[in-house]
């Protein structure tokens, strides 16, 4: 196989998160009862007139500043005609001529390249075909939900990148809180254009778009299929055509969909139902002024605040609403790599949503916080702090609370443990006569049976040295008394 240069662009659909959808008021949400919201508008139906839903704007122009791009301030919209069952009006609405958003750029940390954003610009979704054996279902739920829709510049090279730019893409735009990010329900998908070249030769191969894949994991898979089935028919001479292809997710493969079609066929015209769009500059500075700290931002701030490495930070700064947890913990107890540490292990593996089960906890950051405050202060050894924090996620009860109605406190009063202790060497002597002897001749294998049994009895409530200590001194005790 011939070595050639792989070249990679992106074209990302986010579903916006608006309550209504794009040009009408029908809901916008999703639904297991197909065509539940929908209205003559979303159908398309003669005499129903668009109206555009300012929101959709606003989250647009966050997007696009987000992304570094430079706003236009006078837009419109535009009709792109094409046929097809899921696009009852015969046209989709879209910006063709004049997006929102132009000449942005989103720079890679890992792979330390910056990817050019073409353009950001507002469109409508389309309804949804659900094919079967013998026919075909169209839901038009989704027909009038505002989309975004982010065009990158040809600057990727590989599946690693390729991943990367996704993820990055979609930390960005969760703090943004502008969409679900729901992949498995069509929030955000992307097209991949992929064609490859071959410098030696001066040839290369026409441009490959793959459609709605709506998995990170999909994305990449199909850009490593397509990328080895152009380098074989580019090696092989063989002539190919520009077309749209799909993934198949079963078998692993790219399969043929229709011949692309060129953009001239759509026959693009001004939108003439919906005004002219004029951004003002103090709109623009005002929305500039309230944007959130974004997740690079967030990642270089939290580790030079927090001395904290690369690894935590990419974690924690990768969802809103962990970072927020993560600073309100520390508002109550300020150790910042304890509390990372249990997020991303203890809390983290209690959560069958991981990062995203943090938007709706129970456990409230100041608990999360007392609990840790506990445990770095010594009044709870760290294992009982796993068995508050695991009920604090099912109940959202105190902490401290949990530690008295459960008696899972820790056992700090030397006289209790001396006793407790006591009663243990006595059970364990009887049960195991040759215990004493033992120690004599093997102290650590004695000590650590020893130390076993009395965690277990104590439930892990007595500091491991205090335990050892009080252990060390009835055992004396029993020597002196010479009860063996």
């Amino acid at each position: 196989m011939i070595k050639a240069e792989t070249v990679i662009g992106l074209e990302i659909h986010v579903e916006l998160n608006t309550e209504t959808k794009i040009f009408c008021g029908c809901k916008n949400q999703a639904s297991k009862n197909p065509n539940e919201y929908i209205c003559p508008t979303c159908l398309g139906y003669p005499g129903a007139l668009p109206r555009l839903n300012k929101k959709v704007v606003d989250y647009a122009l966050k997007a696009a500043l987000a992304l570094n791009c430079e706003v236009q301030r006078n837009t419109h919209m535009d009709r792109k005609h094409y046929f097809y069952p899921d696009l009852p009006k015969g046209y989709q609405i879209t910006q063709a001529t004049k997006p929102l958003g132009i000449k942005g750029k989103l720079y890679l940390e890992k792979a330390k390249k910056t990817v050019g954003i073409e353009r950001i610009h507002i469109e409508e979704d389309t309804g949804k075909m659900m094919h079967r054996s013998d026919d075909t279902d169209i839901d038009y739920n989704r027909s009038g939900v505002p989309l975004i829709e982010i065009v990158t510049a040809p600057d990727l090279s590989n599946e690693v990148e390729l991943l990367e730019f996704l993820e990055e893409l979609k930390n960005l735009l969760a703090f943004l809180e502008i969409s679900d990010l729901k992949m498995e329900e069509g929030s955000l998908r992307c097209d991949l254009n992929i064609n490859v070249i071959d410098q030696k030769r001066g040839t290369k191969t026409p441009v490959m778009e793959v459609k709605n894949l709506n998995s990170f994991k999909g994305a990449v898979k199909a850009g490593l299929y397509e990328q080895k089935r152009l380098r074989k028919a580019l090696g092989k001479n063989r002539e190919l055509t520009k077309e749209t292809r799909g993934w198949d997710q079963k078998r692993e493969e790219t399969k043929t969909l229709r011949k692309k079609e060129d953009s001239l066929e759509y026959q693009y015209f001004i939108e003439p139902e919906i005004l002219p769009l004029q951004l003002s500059q103090r709109k623009i500075r005002n929305t500039a002024g309230r944007m959130p700290e974004l997740p690079q931002q967030k990642r270089a701030r939290f580790k030079k605040q927090y001395d904290l490495p690369d690894y935590d930070v990419g974690i924690l700064a990768k969802n809103p609403y962990v970072a927020d947890f993560f600073e309100q913990a520390l508002l109550v107890c300020y150790a910042p790599k304890r509390i990372s540490n249990w997020i991303m292990t203890q809390l983290l593996s209690e959560m069958p949503k991981g990062l995203e089960g943090f938007k709706d906890l129970a456990l409230k950051p100041k608990d999360f916080g007392k609990l840790m405050t506990l445990i770095e202060e010594g009044k709870v050894p760290k294992k009982i702090g796993e068995k508050v924090l695991k009920e604090i996620l099912i109940t959202g009860e105190d902490p401290e609370r949990i530690l008295k109605n459960r008696n899972l406190g820790k056992i700090t009063d030397p006289e209790e443990i001396q006793k407790i202790v006591a009663e243990l060497v006595d059970q364990l002597s009887t049960q195991y006569p040759e215990l004493l002897k033992d120690y004599q001749k093997k102290p650590d294998k004695a000590m650590k049976f020893l130390m076993g049994k009395g965690m277990e009895r104590t439930g892990g409530r007595v500091d491991p040295e205090k335990l050892r200590e009080s252990i060390k001194q009835e055992l004396l005790l029993k020597f002196q008394q010479k009860e063996y």
